[in-house]
């Protein structure tokens, strides 16, 4: 449609409003999918209950049982400012002390991080999910 004045100018931008705002839920929920596969991909390493784990320190935790491995949800993207968010995150107990380190009881456990390596890992993915997203919505793509 060709734009000839204001008003078909106000009406155009008015109607790429609402897609790039679809497309802002649509990045964080791709973004969200990518995130997750990629700090589950990252417990590589296993070991028996009760045997020293293989997993050095700056290294994701050794999978034992598999429970925070499987404990990663995605919320719902919601509005937030001008934009969407949306989290990935474990809901064990545990996770935070394996991705920092820290006291436990008696223990000092060396931080075994996953998530930050993870984001460091998927931010070009995620870079390009908002390019594809955002070009298609403006008709870029």
């Amino acid at each position: 449609m060709p734009i000839t004045g204001f008003e078909d100018l106000a009406k155009a931008l008015t109607g790429m409003i609402g897609g790039l705002d679809d497309a802002g839920a649509q990045v964080v929920k791709r973004s969200q999918v990518v995130f997750q596969r990629e700090v589950v991909r990252s417990f590589t390493e296993q070991h028996a209950r009760g045997t020293p784990t293989p997993a050095p320190p700056g290294n994701p935790p050794a999978v034992v049982t598999g429970t925070l491995r499987r404990s990663f949800v995605a919320s719902e993207p919601e509005r937030s400012g001008f934009g969407w968010s949306g989290q990935v995150y474990p809901t064990e107990v545990y996770a935070r002390i394996q991705e920092l380190g820290g006291v436990a009881g008696y223990a000092h456990l060396p931080a075994r991080p996953y998530m930050a390596p993870s984001l460091r890992i998927v931010k070009p993915l995620i870079e390009g999910i908002h390019v594809e997203e955002y070009g298609k919505a403006l008709k870029l793509h």
